[in-house]
């Protein structure tokens, strides 16, 4: 079985007069951001040793949120042990793995002499994670689908979750 992972991965710094840092603003949150992020690797606490899968689709929501479906395949260890670690117990109403987080690379401009300037971020990799570092970066649900399923299928099952958290 393959495990489908519903969650956001970003959410945005909303004060635009900031200095720029390693997290994108309010403003950079486009649909061309969230294309950015389809195919890059999944990993679990930005390992990269041990990459899990990839993102499978990811959009911009009306808060400007990244929300993603991350489609884990291909790994026995996270196949197997991954559902457990995102049900959420029943006792406690948590989960062990609790959010997403998207790593990214930054250039940095060197011109700037007093401070450390970002020039721009690139989305490089989102993990899955027990405390994301951004606020409200949650993982909202996971579905289990088999091996065999078409990409048609798959992005047929996305579309119909992410459908039914906007409602």
């Amino acid at each position: 079985m393959d495990i489908v992972v519903y969650g956001t991965a970003y959410t945005p710094d909303y004060d635009a007069d900031a200095p720029r840092t390693n997290v994108f603003k309010h403003a950079d949150m486009t649909p061309e951001l969230a294309a950015k992020t389809v195919g890059l690797p999944v990993f679990i606490e930005h390992d990269d040793a041990y990459p899990i899968g990839t993102v499978a689709h990811a959009e911009i929501d009306a808060r400007r949120f990244m929300r993603v479906a991350l489609h884990v395949r291909g790994n026995p260890i996270a196949a197997e042990l991954l559902p457990g670690a995102l049900s959420v117990d029943p006792d406690t109403g948590k989960r062990f793995f609790t959010g997403l987080s998207m790593g990214t690379d930054v250039t940095l401009d060197l011109r700037s002499r007093a401070f450390t300037t970002v020039a721009a971020v690139r989305p490089t990799e989102i993990s899955i994670v027990r405390r994301p570092d951004r606020p409200m970066a949650d993982i909202t649900d996971y579905d289990l689908v088999p091996h065999s399923t078409t990409r048609k299928e798959l992005f047929a099952t996305i579309r119909k979750k992410f459908e039914s958290a906007v409602k």
